[in-house]
């Protein structure tokens, strides 16, 4: 093996130790992208959700559902449905700070009166069978950003 050879593995060696050291070090907020977070985020048990008290009086409202990540932020996607007609209107997601989820969710309060509800009942009113035919085409059409769309569908 030649001097050249033996400082060219040298030099991996220390980029694979430096790799190591920077991945078991850093913080998963800085690693990867909040789609990806987001993804990983759907393992987690499921926080708060909550319902539009009026949405079945009206036929539309929000849905709200959140995840706590071991960072001590929220996921959450926040869901605009319309029961009576095109289904899911709008969506999104993010993973906040516990200080700006507080202040989300009182403001949601504030707009609406928003309940209680049980993810499984969420995830159905969601994925419901007059709903479910315009997932894919919010996610679709609505988002100029399909990543977006796509990200907040992780959240169910």
């Amino acid at each position: 093996m030649s001097v050249d050879q033996k400082r060219r593995q040298k030099k991996l060696a220390r980029k694979k130790d430096k790799r190591k050291k920077i991945g078991s070090n850093s913080n998963l907020s800085g690693m990867f992208s909040v789609a990806q977070r987001l993804a990983a985020s759907t393992e987690l048990p499921v926080f708060d959700s909550f319902v539009a008290d009026t949405l079945f009086d009206r036929g539309i409202g929000n849905l709200i559902l959140s995840r706590k990540v071991a960072t001590g932020e929220f996921a959450f996607g926040c869901y605009l449905i319309d029961i009576w007609c095109l289904g899911v209107k709008n969506c999104f997601c993010n993973i906040i700070p516990a200080f700006q989820y507080d202040e989300f969710i009182k403001q949601a309060r504030d707009r609406e009166n928003i309940i209680p509800i049980h993810p499984t009942c969420l995830s159905k009113i969601v994925n419901s069978s007059q709903v479910s035919q315009f997932v894919d085409r919010s996610i679709g059409l609505i988002f100029a950003n399909q990543i977006k769309g796509k990200a907040a569908s992780y959240m169910l």
